[in-house]
């Protein structure tokens, strides 16, 4: 995993990273941050390439939230909190915007009793 490169472009229409990534620097420069980045990416990407993220639940943003989270800045969440109580593995088709998920908390079921 750590030898893994922390962003992909695809084609000239996408980038997918783990938590997002600062314009102004170089990629090389910003291994960390790509990891933990948040509010900062959110705020000041203004690229014309949508970047597919996760790293922060989208019910960080909205309790109710339970798919990708579109922002107006070509910015997809595709973080749907696979921990939480009710989250859920999501995978989305980017070219046709359309996602699938498991069902909620249906991830980590005790098979022992049963």
């Amino acid at each position: 995993m750590l030898s893994l490169d922390h962003l992909a472009a695809v084609g000239e229409e996408y980038i997918f990273t783990h938590a997002g990534f600062l314009p102004q620097k170089s990629y090389e420069e910003q291994v960390d941050d790509m990891l933990w980045i948040r509010t900062e990416f959110y705020e000041e990407y203004e690229g014309r390439e949508t970047v597919i993220i996760g790293h922060t639940p989208v019910q960080y943003f909205d309790e109710t939230r339970h798919h990708p989270l579109l922002f107006r800045n070509h910015i997809i969440d595709c973080d749907t909190g696979s921990y939480l109580p009710g989250g859920r593995i999501s995978c989305l088709n980017v070219k046709k915007m359309t996602c699938w998920q498991s069902e909620p908390d249906d991830l980590c079921q005790d098979d022992r009793n049963g």
